[in-house]
């Protein structure tokens, strides 16, 4: 017998909320991490600032509750609370390394 379309949404809704919430683990495990390697989470907070600035992430408005990825919104406040202000201020990468990792992308 056929199921009726609410279960086959609340099916969904049950699994992108999953979804989502594996997401806010994963960006909470890269805050630690960031923080450990004496790195701003808030740099993180700032990379999505630029994809939503570039139009990507929009507020999904009723569609959010369908999403398996949480509104960027959420994610840079997220970044910015996550911030403690611990970041030692060291490079990630040499002049010499960034300058061959940028030409690898070119």
């Amino acid at each position: 017998r056929d199921q009726p379309r609410s279960r086959g949404l609340g099916d969904v809704y049950k699994r992108q909320a999953h979804s989502r919430e594996a997401e806010i683990a994963a960006d909470a495990f890269a805050h630690r991490q960031l923080t450990r390697a004496g790195l701003p989470p808030s740099a993180m907070g700032d990379m999505f600032a630029r994809m939503q600035a570039q139009g990507l992430g929009e507020d999904m408005g009723v569609f959010r509750h369908i999403s398996s990825h949480p509104e960027l919104r959420d994610r840079i406040e997220a970044a910015m609370q996550a911030d403690t202000g611990a970041a030692n201020g060291a490079p990630v990468i040499s002049s010499a390394g960034w300058a061959a990792l940028q030409a690898i992308c070119t």
